[in-house]
């Protein structure tokens, strides 16, 4: 592949995490697992450096457990600017390639003192400011492991990845207040969770399970939390230590399906550069969260029964079987049972994900939770979006969202309330206005169409391509975003983009033939 396409392949798939509200850790993964297909590295790390205290600190890892470093008790010999520009391969980018890293005294101090073995090095400085930076490096464990056309490819995701840690750890902010560890993350899930009256319940089966070892099957509508629960049941349980693997099943393309779920050997296919692991071995010893489960193909039914049932699996282009330890956990919006009657989800895996059931109510039958949701992101909101100010809602804003149907749930709650922390911002108000206005009827038709459900035949079914058809023609061909739709049927983008592969239609056909004209 040419390295615009390799970039764009990775682009995309950023993107697509980002825009799914990912944590910053699972962003990570996913551009160590996109550029594993293309690069050889080892393993990934994102790390802190403290120019005061000359110190660094982890803020992502991914790649081989066995390799992780641990970076809090790592002291950082710092560059000058005059060591960067004679060192950088990239001096305006500050991207950085060092084929053979012990030529320089410095770099070769601060890389052994993280990496004391020989390897290759490459990565891009990130967020540079007088009092710190961030730093993103791919690892490969051989001296020649990146020539020069991988550091060439850092250079078109440069962008995307700066967009990215600017999201998670502004520039405006002092970034130590902003860093949390995974723990922390899911300790703040858990308090906000226990806040919530109404999914008392399913957080007590969530804390009942956590400590076994069985597979849980969390149901409820898209954008309820599925994988808040989730990441609370991992993080409570004895594999919180190992990776939480994270794997959207309605983005799972027929064609590399197995090399995603079972990894690849060097020279698999074309454009397999190197091995790479998929996401069970990514998982090891820890938990493969399976979302949307719901919307797997046939095909891909059938493999993740055989793994569940041998807990083994082989590398494609491989004769090895590797055994796996994972715990899987997974999310659906659908019924499955009534899935299984129509004889669209295999019942045998059925059985399988469904050996403990927990279920989430939807934000409209648990009303008593949408002022602490709102308050939380009143509070988190800003310093992820980079939103300057603080925000607070209106009691009048408060009354509209308390009378709302909410079909999208707790994730159309959080875009409106950043929506109206744009406008506020804009008009230097830190007070939210939000007036559902003729937006409430349409919150409240598509409500109705999820207490009454399209009966699962063949016509139901058409009935709902229908309805997705029409949603996006009236949203002028857009899936996502604020004005997607999406978002105007309180869907997951991947779930609308997952039905319209299955019915033959590419979302980019759709943009240009409903596109907005003048």
């Amino acid at each position: 592949m040419e390295q615009a396409d390799i970039s764009q392949a990775i682009r995309g798939e950023l993107f697509s995490t980002m825009i799914s509200m990912c944590s910053f850790e699972q962003v990570m993964q996913c551009l160590f697992s996109t550029m594993e297909k293309f690069v050889p590295t080892s393993f990934m790390i994102c790390y802190y450096v403290n120019h005061h205290s000359a110190h660094a600190t982890t803020l992502a890892y991914a790649g081989d457990l066995n390799e992780q470093p641990r970076l809090e008790a790592t002291r950082i010999h710092l560059l000058t600017h005059e060591d960067r520009r004679e060192h950088s391969y990239d001096k305006e980018r500050r991207i950085f390639w060092h084929k053979d890293y012990r030529e320089d005294p410095v770099i070769r101090r601060n890389l052994e003192a993280i990496f004391p073995h020989d390897f290759s090095v490459m990565g891009m400085v990130l967020n540079e400011t007088r009092e710190s930076h961030i730093i993103i490096s791919f690892v490969a464990k051989n001296i020649d492991g990146f020539e020069r056309e991988h550091a060439e490819l850092l250079k078109y995701i440069y962008p995307l990845c700066q967009t990215v840690v600017n999201k998670f750890f502004p520039t405006e902010e002092e970034p130590l207040s902003s860093l949390t560890t995974p723990l922390e993350q899911a300790e703040n899930a858990l308090r906000i969770l226990r806040e919530c009256k109404g999914m008392s319940h399913s957080l007590r089966r969530a804390e009942a399970a956590a400590g076994t070892d069985i597979n849980v099957l969390i149901e409820g509508e898209s954008g309820v939390g599925k994988d808040l629960l989730a990441k609370a049941v991992h993080h409570l349980s004895g594999r919180a230590r190992f990776p939480l693997v994270i794997c959207n099943c309605g983005a799972l393309p027929e064609n590399l399906l197995d090399s995603l779920l079972f990894g690849h050997e060097r020279g698999a296919f074309t454009g397999a550069h190197g091995p790479s692991k998929g996401y069970f071995e990514q998982a090891q010893n820890g938990t493969l969260f399976l979302d949307e489960v719901g919307e797997l193909s046939p095909a891909a039914q059938t493999r993740l029964l055989r793994v569940l049932e041998d807990r083994s699996i082989r590398r494609v282009g491989s004769d090895r079987v590797l055994p796996v330890n994972v715990r899987v956990l997974a999310a659906t919006n659908r019924s499955l049972e009534q899935e299984v009657a129509g004889g669209r989800f295999r019942e045998d895996l059925w059985y399988r994900l469904n050996h403990y059931r927990i279920e989430i109510p939807p934000l409209r039958r648990r009303r008593e939770d949408i002022p602490v949701l709102a308050r939380y992101f009143c509070q988190v909101s800003p310093g992820l979006l980079n939103i300057p100010g603080r925000f607070h809602l209106s009691p009048e804003s408060e009354r509209n969202m308390l009378s709302a149907p909410w079909p999208g749930n707790v994730r159309q709650l959080r875009h409106v309330i950043e929506e109206a922390m744009v406008e506020a911002s804009i008009a230097r108000r830190s007070v939210l206005n939000i007036h559902m206005g003729g937006r409430e009827e349409a919150l409240r038709e598509t409500d109705e169409k999820k207490e009454h459900p399209i009966a699962q035949d063949g016509t139901g079914e058409k009935m709902e391509d229908d309805i997705l058809l029409e949603a996006i023609k009236s949203c002028h061909g857009r899936v996502s975003g604020p004005l997607g739709a999406a978002g105007k049927l309180g869907l997951h983008p991947q779930t609308v983009r997952a039905r319209l592969f299955r019915m033959g239609l590419k979302p980019k056909d759709l943009r240009e033939k409903y596109k907005l004209t003048n």
